[in-house]
């Protein structure tokens, strides 16, 4: 399995100045979220090598649309605190993925979902049907990070897009090629707030779907007895972001239940998550590192794999994909899925906290009659 499967990998892949912008960004900002003293600092670094970077191309393939650069430094902000975090990859079983998209998540309550980093990313791999825009940008996972406040306590879901017309490998131009993604943010409090209610809050709030209130300076002026027509991009932007985000929005929703629900099944005590190096590793390597118990040692081998893109990954539901490939492959009958759900069930001193019961879906043959009871997995709140 090649490394750059993993959205964070083919973004720094396939960025030239991704170490120097790194370090500028743990200079301005460490490991918590940037003050904006500190994202100016950073959104100009970026912009100073992005420009080089431009600089170099033949004339006729520069963008003429900078809207790009914007977004390109807002997905850099995501990846840098991913990074600074500590490379936290969490990577989706594709059985597992399979059951969480079979489950309903509009009544799951927010507050009992604990996140297990402050930023990370989810990795589900390519999902062939949530196809962002219709344009070939298939979704396959998402970052995700928290930002506090006195009175808000913000989700940042950013989703991930990978093409299949891309070969990675090649470091394909991020500039011709740019990366696309889907970014929404819900409040988790007040903390009763079910995922249905927030999404809807959200959109009322932010209004996504709409060009933000700035003049349009479009038209014809006449400039020391000339003529001249001008076309004001940064309104022209603002509207092709609403649209952008109104078109994708049917995606998205559907990508946040998988997101969601990867997220309550991670605040599992029953998880199933373990932690190690992809199969894609250098044998030699691997082998030394396994072999040797000096630290130092240890670190220079753990370093020398980071440094040709191989960290630990945290894969999740290693055992129900063996389930899986043990069941055969022919039907021979119709079956179809019973769709599995979060319950919400009470307990503790006057039923004052939560925990969410995982009903798993459940398949139904005709011949068998009812199935048995989905699995059921049990996740404390986070406020025990």
């Amino acid at each position: 399995m090649s490394e750059l499967i993993y959205h964070p990998n083919r973004y720094a892949y396939c960025r030239p100045f991704i170490k120097t912008l790194l370090s500028i960004y743990k200079q301005n900002a460490g490991t918590g979220t940037p003050t904006m003293e500190a994202l100016n600092a950073i959104g100009d670094s970026y912009m100073q090598l992005y420009n080089t970077a431009v600089q170099k191309m033949p004339f006729e393939q520069r963008p003429m649309n900078t809207g790009f650069m914007s977004k390109e430094v807002s997905l850099f902000m995501h990846f840098a605190r991913f990074e600074a975090n500590g490379r936290n990859i969490f990577h989706f079983q594709p059985a597992l993925t399979s059951l969480l998209r079979k489950t309903d998540v509009d009544d799951v309550l927010l507050h009992t979902i604990r996140l297990p980093y402050d930023c990370f990313h989810m990795t589900f791999e390519k999902q062939p049907d949530l196809n962002l825009w219709g344009q070939g940008y298939f979704v396959d996972g998402a970052y995700i990070s928290t930002v506090s406040s006195r009175t808000a306590n913000i989700l940042q879901i950013l989703l991930t897009t990978l093409r299949t017309d891309l070969d990675y490998s090649t470091k394909p131009n991020f500039i011709l090629h740019p990366d696309r993604y889907y970014y929404f943010s819900l409040d988790l409090i007040p903390k009763e707030t079910n995922v249905k209610t927030a999404i809807e809050r959200s959109l009322k709030e932010h209004q996504p779907f709409s060009p933000k209130d700035i003049p349009d300076t479009t038209g014809t002026y006449r400039v020391e007895g000339k003529t001249i027509s001008l076309i004001d991009r940064g309104k022209l932007s603002q509207i092709e972001v609403a649209e952008e985000n109104r078109l994708g929005f049917p995606i998205f929703l559907e990508a946040i239940k998988l997101v969601i629900n990867g997220l309550c099944y991670l605040s599992s005590q029953h998880k199933q998550v373990n932690t190690r190096f992809p199969e894609s590793v250098p044998t030699a390597l691997l082998q030394k590192l396994q072999a040797t118990k000096r630290p130092t040692e240890i670190s220079r081998t753990t370093r020398k794999l980071a440094s040709m893109g191989y960290t630990r990954i945290h894969f999740c539901g290693d055992e129900i994909q063996r389930e899986a490939n043990c069941l055969p492959t022919g039907q021979e009958l119709p079956t179809h899925w019973r769709r599995g759900h979060w319950r919400n069930q009470a307990f503790g001193e006057r039923f004052s906290e939560h925990k969410l019961l995982w009903i798993k879906p459940t398949m139904v043959r005709k011949d068998k009659g009812e199935p048995s009871q989905g699995h059921i997995y049990e996740v404390e709140s986070a406020d025990n």
